[in-house]
């Protein structure tokens, strides 16, 4: 699809053209512009086999009136394009290229009289989809779908999926929730899910990980886990232990905000002059 800009430069090259064409007395001095690319460009959908677009249009049975054959007549039925959003359309999408039979339409326009739209009663009127969707305020996708669960148009109820809740042990929780209730993360989690693995071992912590829970960090008065201090700061536990690693204490490994942590090694790394393959968390 052509941008605005792309739009005014065809305009403009239309515009020189049609004003050589003035100057050299041409047949109609229209030669180029706009309204006569789209005249050929009908004529070659429906009469030239190379045309890519020839099995939508001339395979089909579409084709442009004996009147239509000259340009001068065309452009005296249709006049010039309104705006540079318009294309011509026709209203049968199985009807010929004549008076009758097309408008000048914007995309959104010609979106509604597509073959492949859907038609839909809705309140004992006939719509397409993507008009019954701009009527409704909701996207075309989200209208299919309400149609292919059986659902009236206007019913919402299942648009906003509920979150995922997991049994184990007698227990059902969102993956968040047991998060929260095994200290492990809710990306390991999902991880571990898309693997299908057996949800003894989803839940499970292993050796490294039980290594890492045994030890505990003081912070403020209080004896924490790793999982719970990435808890506190909203952090991973990767980026926590790399922290506690680096000499960082147990509170700036926290609350340190992870863009700082970032900006400070680069400070380092131009201060001393150190090669930098890999920057912390």
């Amino acid at each position: 699809m052509k941008t605005e800009r792309q739009k005014l430069i065809s305009e403009q090259r239309g515009e020189r053209l049609a004003e050589y064409n003035r100057t050299h007395k041409r047949t109609h001095g229209l030669v180029g512009t706009t309204e006569y690319n789209i005249w050929m460009g009908m004529k070659s959908r429906c009469n030239n086999p190379n045309n890519k677009d020839y099995k939508n249009y001339g395979e089909r049975g579409v084709f442009v009136c004996e009147r239509w054959n000259k340009f001068e007549l065309f452009l005296e039925d249709m006049g010039n394009r309104p705006s540079l959003n318009h294309s011509i359309d026709r209203i049968d999408n199985n009807g010929p290229y004549s008076l009758g039979n097309c408008r000048w339409a914007t995309n959104k326009q010609q979106a509604r009289n597509r073959r492949g739209n859907r038609a839909i009663t809705f309140r004992d009127l006939n719509y397409s989809l993507v008009a019954l969707a701009e009527i409704l305020n909701i996207s075309n996708k989200v209208l299919a779908r309400r149609l292919d669960n059986g659902l009236s148009p206007d019913d919402s109820s299942q648009d906003v999926k509920p979150p995922r809740e997991i049994i184990y042990k007698g227990r059902s929780l969102t993956i968040l929730g047991w998060a929260k209730e095994t200290g492990l993360t809710k990306s390991q989690i999902e991880g571990r899910l898309s693997k299908k693995m057996p949800l003894h071992k989803v839940f499970s912590i292993n050796k490294k990980e039980l290594k890492k829970e045994s030890q505990l960090y003081d912070y403020n008065g209080f004896r924490m886990t790793l999982t719970e201090l990435a808890l506190l700061g909203s952090k991973s536990i990767q980026t926590i232990s790399y922290r506690l690693k680096s000499g960082y204490s147990v509170y700036d490994a926290v609350n340190i905000p992870i863009m700082e942590t970032k900006t400070a090694g680069l400070q380092r790394v131009r201060s001393e002059g150190l090669v930098c393959t890999s920057l912390p968390y």
